[in-house]
């Protein structure tokens, strides 16, 4: 049996056409009719630079939140209880280390996007890895951010999953293409109230359904699913107190530290000190759809608690379960399934805009121009970055159709931005705040961590694909299912944790590493591997690098640059030919920021 559909009533769909209507008028609006035209990059790509705090921030809220962590999270909690809530104080740390660490940097620079800042800090090779890696990853992963909720929804709605995504991805394109940043970020300001709406009606009428407040923490209680201080430190287990606040803390920084997104943002804003501060409020906005999330997931277990809908093939996948929750709680009040379809898309929206406006920044910047022997100018910039824009937007539509197809591709490229999380942190951090490591060891650190983690990775996907690798789930029921569900059960099945024990132990030790360590081990491999490479690379002479490239809280114990002002200045100009400053007569700009800032001395 399947999820109730159809469900869409006319206010239902009234309003999710508004939403829709809304964000294409607030696109046609910037590219035709607002006093700033979308006709330079730095206004089409950053809001030439003076853009207000407010919808920056909303922004930065909306990026951080998808419409699968909307769906996901309470799934997540359902089946393994709510250790998982920590992780919003991981979220408040990571923003508040990000503005620290990287954003005085990022903003003293005004790098156009953070994998520039890679080429000054080390050479043009990670620069060109690192982007290369980001726009392929980021354009596969990109179906899924609108497809994964539409497979879900349209299992409230009704509506064929290839017109909801193929709808919802052309108007995203449309107006993101047309209105550049600005568009966006007001879409995404918009889109941001219609989140908190649609995760807030979901919230208000789960609690009344079930009882409230105090019964849906009573029966979260009674199954178990209450866990906040599991202090367990052993790295096989799923959730612990400790991988939660250490892994995500890593995986989060490693987001952070090289988030185009987010760096778009910062720059649009007129100060350094806003941008710090826009950096450590989104945290607070994140963290309260963390805390949403996380109580709906609850919610779910309180209302289906002595009748699995999995069990009961109320549905065919987890995934299903809150609009099957939908359903059966607003199906019968118009407005409540259009409240929550807009919510959820409304995160798919944010977060696909903000993808294709920074993807196409970086795909210009980092390898468009590096080709070109004369610079683009303001016009022609623009025009290519609407190209692009509509280019990955087509293909995002494209391969939604054929994602279902496309299984072994999309998990290879999981796999693969997997293993390299721990080394784009390493690459990063060591940028700002280790001026000894150079471009050689770095580069080798990252292959060593890749290399290894790949390995570890690989051994567990397949262990969990064989069913050889299975952890303990939160104890269900289906006592209380309508014996129409159940009538080819046992009606006392009952899923316990315990039935699991033992499962593990035939599985390498290393393969049963919980996922949430392993950019925390990724990070540590590249640590290890960048010294040992360094004793055999040698270091940079931090005396002959500029230090506005490192965080302010290293620049202090530094000792005084050799660069004068004017050397500083060459580095980042662009396209003067600088032959009386290299020992290449012959030399240009583009080969300058490994040869100019860096001087290695043998260890």
């Amino acid at each position: 049996m399947g999820t109730q559909v159809g469900i869409f009533s006319t206010i239902d769909y009234a309003l999710f056409v508004v939403l829709m209507l809304a964000s294409s008028l607030i696109g046609v609006y910037f590219g035709f009719f607002a006093k700033k035209k979308q006709n330079s990059r730095d206004e089409y790509l950053v809001g030439s630079k003076n853009m207000s705090f407010f919808p920056i921030l909303m922004s930065l809220i909306a990026s951080a939140t998808s419409g699968v962590t909307l769906l996901g999270v309470p799934t997540e909690i359902y089946t393994y209880g709510t250790q998982y809530v920590m992780h919003v104080f991981t979220e408040v740390l990571v923003c508040v280390v990000t503005a620290w660490l990287f954003v005085p940097v990022y903003y003293k620079l005004q790098v156009a996007t953070t994998y520039e800042y890679l080429e000054l800090r080390y050479g043009k090779s990670v620069k060109y890895v690192l982007s290369g890696m980001y726009c392929i990853f980021t354009n596969l992963y990109t179906p899924m951010v609108v497809y994964a909720p539409a497979l879900a929804l349209s299992q409230v709605t009704g509506i064929n999953i290839y017109v909801i995504s193929t709808l919802t991805t052309c108007i995203c394109v449309f107006y993101t293409c047309v209105g550049g940043f600005r568009a966006v970020v007001w879409t995404d300001t918009l889109q941001t109230f219609a989140m908190i709406i649609g995760v807030g009606v979901v919230v208000v009428l789960g609690t009344i359904e079930v009882g409230g407040v105090g019964e849906v923490f009573r029966r979260a209680d009674e199954s178990g699913r209450l866990v906040f201080f599991n202090m367990d430190p052993s790295p096989f287990a799923y959730y612990t107190f400790w991988n939660v606040i250490a892994g995500g803390f890593f995986g989060w920084l490693a987001g952070m530290a090289s988030n185009q997104a987010a760096l778009q943002r910062c720059l649009a804003l007129p100060t350094l000190e806003k941008a710090q501060r826009a950096t450590i409020i989104t945290s607070f906005g994140s963290a309260l759809f963390v805390l949403f999330s996380v109580y709906t997931g609850i919610t779910l277990y309180a209302r289906y608690q002595d009748c699995d809908p999995l069990v009961s093939e109320q549905i065919s996948k987890m995934d299903q379960i809150l609009p099957l929750f939908i359903a059966d709680i607003g199906g019968s009040i118009p407005g409540i399934a259009g409240i929550f379809v807009a919510g959820i898309f409304s995160a798919a929206l944010s977060s696909l805009s903000t993808t294709l406006n920074s993807v196409s920044g970086v795909f210009l910047n980092d390898v468009i121009n590096p080709m070109l022997k004369e610079p683009l100018s303001e016009k022609h910039a623009s025009w290519v970055l609407k190209g692009l824009v509509l280019v990955f937007g087509l293909l995002a539509m494209g391969l939604v159709f054929i994602l279902p197809y496309l299984g072994t591709i999309f998990q290879v490229t999981r796999i693969l931005g997997g293993v390299t999380v721990g080394a784009r942190l390493g690459i990063f951090l060591f940028g700002v705040l280790i001026p000894w490591f150079n471009e050689k060891a770095v580069i080798t650190g990252g292959i060593t961590s890749a290399l290894l983690m790949s390995g570890i990775i690989i051994g567990n996907g397949r262990a969990i694909a064989s069913k050889d690798l299975v952890w303990p789930k939160m104890p269900i029921s289906v006592e209380g299912c309508d014996s129409t569900l159940v009538s080819h059960l046992n009606t006392s099945y009952i899923y316990e944790s315990a039935y699991l024990d033992g499962v593990n132990n035939d599985v390498f030790w290393l393969f049963r590493i919980a996922y949430r360590n392993n950019v925390m081990i990724s990070f540590l491999i590249m640590t290890v591997a960048t010294c040992v490479a360094s004793c055999f690379f040698g270091t940079n002479d931090p005396r002959d690098m500029d230090h506005d490239l490192f965080s302010p809280c290293i620049r202090r114990f530094l000792p005084a640059s050799r660069l004068t002002k004017q050397d500083k200045q060459v580095t980042s100009s662009e396209g003067e030919e600088l032959e009386e400053q290299t020992d290449n007569p012959s030399s240009s700009k583009n080969d300058l920021p490994t040869r100019r800032i860096f001087t290695e001395s043998a260890v």
